[in-house]
């Protein structure tokens, strides 16, 4: 396998004795396994449809770390290895203070795993379950602002998230900042045509849509073309969610589907009558949602 192209940001490529090999093991290495030489695992503490993300320390300085490993299912899918490979290259050029940083990248009996900064606190998922309902107004924007911020430095450098929702961000404390939003999972991330990045090292299979439906852009849901605008679309749903309580649209996945095509949203109102008075909430929503809504990213935007 080609080495692939260094992204910006300095990140050197995989040596050759790195390169991903064919699997040895159906198993994904578990709690109490060395990686490495440097990384002893310890917990599992998230799963999804693609990767498996252990708790583990970089025990020489005593560091706690996230380590992602592909799933079993998927390491079977060869195509996807080299790919993963190529995300760990391109997002480990991404340094920004609301991006859980990319650390380290190795191959493990065979199984490809990134290394990730390690935060402590609470998903936006959990922090909703606590409230027991919809945020106040000044704590949702201020969440919503701090992801806007991330979105428009990944677009700038051409990579699209394609899969924001409460359970792919976290909310730690900081001395000086009680809610310090990060971004998790760039797995399903589109890389951008211009963005001197690697094109088709997305973490997904050919005409396949991956992402969640409850907060999936019309283009996304039907496996269209995507840009930063599938972002914005997504953060209008999750300001609505933390604004009301409740997502604009409920059901199974072909229902969801067929609302974010043809279903007019919700206003806040709606769900939220003292929200009436605050037409510039709404006013962004409704930008969000547009079809054909401006993209932060520069290279995208129309005159």
């Amino acid at each position: 396998m080609s080495t692939p192209p260094t992204p910006p940001g300095g990140v050197p490529p995989l040596p050759a004795s790195s390169a991903i090999a064919p699997s040895s093991s159906s198993e994904v290495p578990g709690p109490g396994e060395v990686l490495d030489g440097r990384y002893v695992l310890q917990d599992a503490i998230g799963e999804g449809g693609v990767g498996l993300i252990f708790r583990a320390v970089q025990f020489k300085v005593q560091r706690p770390v996230a380590v992602k490993f592909l799933q079993r299912e998927v390491v079977g899918e060869h195509q996807l290895k080299p790919r993963f490979e190529r995300e760990a290259l391109a997002l480990a050029a991404l340094a920004h203070p609301n991006i859980v940083r990319l650390q380290d990248y190795g191959v493990a009996r065979g199984h490809p795993f990134l290394v990730m900064e390690y935060v402590e606190g609470k998903t936006l998922r959990g922090v909703l379950n606590e409230a027991g309902g919809a945020l106040p107004i000044a704590r949702a924007l201020e969440l919503t602002r701090q992801l806007l911020y991330a979105l428009a430095y990944a677009h700038e450098r051409g990579i699209v998230h394609r899969d924001l929702k409460p359970a792919n961000l976290i909310i730690q404390s900081l001395p000086h900042q009680p809610e310090h939003l990060k971004i998790l999972d760039f797995g399903f991330a589109k890389f951008m045509p211009g963005s001197d990045l690697p094109l088709g090292a997305q973490l997904t299979r050919s005409g396949h849509t991956f992402g969640s439906p409850s907060y999936m852009s019309p283009e996304h849901a039907t496996g269209g073309q995507v840009d930063g605008r599938a972002d914005l679309y997504s953060v209008g749903i999750l300001l609505f969610e933390m604004l009301t309580g409740t997502r604009p649209f409920e059901g199974d996945i072909q229902q969801l589907l067929r609302h974010h095509l043809i279903t007019p949203p919700p206003s806040l109102a709606e769900r939220r009558a003292e929200l009436a008075r605050h037409l510039e909430l709404q006013t962004v929503l409704d930008r969000a949602w547009r079809r054909g809504a401006m993209s932060v990213t520069p290279t995208q935007r129309r005159s």
